[in-house]
């Protein structure tokens, strides 16, 4: 396929890419998907409740501490929209926090164990803005902003904290099996996402640029994966006249912890215009650097190295499939693997999918067709989950062309959708045809991520129209883990019979994985039959 090219900037202008609000399940009125699961209590916080309140529905409590401090164990707390400011402490367990609308508050602190966390703004905390110290924790959907302000003077990052930073996200002594995805965290007077003798944790799918110290500090820590990560950086938070490290993997000295960084992995990130791409630097004592794989990560721009390894003592070192913009440095060779690394031009359309990607040529071809211009400047964010006001721009743009353009929006269809709101005018148009007819509740849940099965009706039903149904599904879908009984099997089946899926895998579908950007470039191109370039 012939490439449209474009010479990247050497500045990126970040735009807000994402709204980032909890992942619940989606049931769609009108798609035979399935309910979301049933679950202990519900409890409600509000910003007109009292906290003298049972925080029912009807009778919410007015703060999130009053919930994290009152609700049993195992309950869901759903914290309604409003600016509540509160430093907020869970350190009780067993307690999923989510959101219903834009939650923003000043700082949460989770040392308790067995919590969820998703869809939260967190903004405005001198400190960390959102810290884990516990056990089996997951933080996801959320953004983090202009937090650290300790490091910080008449409103701008500075470097008067002699090196001591606080972070956006933090992963602190403590915490295990922790789980950092989908979250933003930007514009923080310190590291955007850091992790600092945390064990057996997951940091992916993340947005993270701008910080003033290292976007992403993995810090003497051990049992660490770094996957599918955005990271980029700009000239709007400069540290001594540079612009901050993309990914740096560290070992600081911790009295009583010793040197523990090892077993490591760093993939599949994309990281642009930071002065180093990835450092693997030189622990505080000297010793052993081991187990260490950086492994396929695009780094397309930098103002410095693309990939540093600066240690002395290495055992197991692979630095290996990455696409790089500059030769590798690496300051001790022994112990260290390089392998199938490119340096390659990255005038391709989008600079985070490179010609070797997977979905390269249908991604290409959806910007052929005009449906999509990216994410923001030069990028497509393949990586990235697609949202439900996304997708109905993107579904009536391939159905209808690149030049249409539906009426103008009411803000009468659904509660969640104002008239203002971004895809509006694409969200009624999809009820208009009979593609959905909302989530629940008389709502569209325009933030919430789109799933497999999901995608599989409303492509079916943009394609063929609203009274479309698929023949039965018999008995077999051909996908382990759709089982006949499955709400969607019939549209799940169909789609493969067609020739639109092929599944994501191992004989299965993963009907309740959210759509990526990628899958959903696949997804259009094949069930429209886009045109390639």
């Amino acid at each position: 396929m012939k490439t449209t090219k474009k010479y990247m900037t050497i500045l990126l202008s970040i735009f807000m890419i994402l709204t980032l609000t909890a992942q619940t399940s989606v049931v769609e009125a009108r798609s035979q998907n399935e309910p979301e699961t049933a679950s202990t209590a519900t409890h409600y916080v509000s910003i007109n409740g009292s906290d003298s309140n049972a925080g029912t529905q009807s009778k919410p409590w007015r703060t999130i501490q009053k919930a994290a401090n009152s609700a049993p164990g195992g309950a869901i707390i759903e914290v309604g929209a409003g600016n509540y400011g509160e430093s907020v402490n869970i350190s009780r367990g067993n307690m999923n926090f989510r959101t219903n609308g834009r939650v923003v508050t000043r700082s949460i602190s989770i040392s308790g164990n067995n919590i969820n966390l998703s869809g939260f703004e967190v903004t405005g905390a001198t400190g960390h803005g959102l810290n884990i110290s516990g056990k089996n924790v997951i933080v996801e959907n959320n953004i983090v902003h202009w937090n650290s302000l300790g490091n910080s003077t008449n409103g701008k990052c500075n470097s008067t904290s002699g090196g001591s930073w606080q972070s956006g996200i933090k992963l602190s002594v403590g915490a295990d099996n922790v789980v950092v995805r989908n979250n933003r965290s930007y514009n923080n007077c310190g590291e955007g996402i850091a992790v600092t003798r945390g064990v057996n944790s997951v940091v992916e799918n993340n947005i993270v640029y701008d910080n003033f110290s290292a976007n992403i500090y993995i810090d003497n820590s051990r049992d660490i994966v770094i996957r599918n990560n955005t990271v980029s950086c700009s000239d709007v938070n400069m540290r001594n006249g540079k612009r901050a490290k993309g990914i740096y993997l560290g070992a600081e000295y911790y009295q009583g912890w010793g040197n523990q960084r090892h077993n490591i992995s760093v993939a599949q990130n994309t990281v642009a215009d930071c002065e180093y791409g990835i450092v693997l630097g030189e622990p505080f004592d000297g010793g052993l650097t081991s187990n260490v794989s950086i492994d396929a990560n695009t780094i397309p721009s930098g103002t410095y190295r693309s990939i540093s390894i600066l240690t002395t003592k290495n055992q197991n070192i692979a630095v290996r499939n990455n696409l790089i913009f500059n030769s590798l440095y690496v300051s001790h060779p022994s112990g260290v693997t390089l392998s199938n690394n490119q340096i390659v031009s990255m005038d391709t359309t989008f600079y985070d999918v490179s010609i070797t990607h997977w979905a390269y040529d249908w991604i290409e071809t959806l910007y052929a067709n005009g449906i999509t211009g990216g994410c923001n400047s030069n990028r497509f964010c393949p990586n990235n989950p697609v949202t439900r006001s996304q997708m109905a721009i993107f579904l009536l743009r391939s159905k209808y062309g690149s030049s249409y353009n539906p009426p103008g929006a009411t803000g009468n269809i659904f509660g969640d959708v104002p008239a203002n709101a971004f895809g509006a005018a694409w969200i009624e148009q999809m009820v208009a045809d009979g593609i959905t007819a909302g989530c629940s509740n008389s709502n569209y849940c325009p933030n919430n991520n789109v799933t497999r099965a999901q995608m599989a009706i409303f492509l079916l039903r943009a394609k063929y129209g609203s009274s479309y149904t698929p023949p039965q599904v018999g008995g077999s879908t051909g996908f382990n883990d759709v089982p006949a009984s499955h709400s969607a099997a019939a549209w799940i089946k169909q789609l493969a019979a067609e020739g639109i899926t092929g599944g994501c895998g191992s004989g299965n579908y993963c009907p309740s994985k959210s759509v990526t950007r990628a899958e959903m470039a696949v997804f259009l191109v094949k069930a429209f039959n886009l045109s390639s370039p």
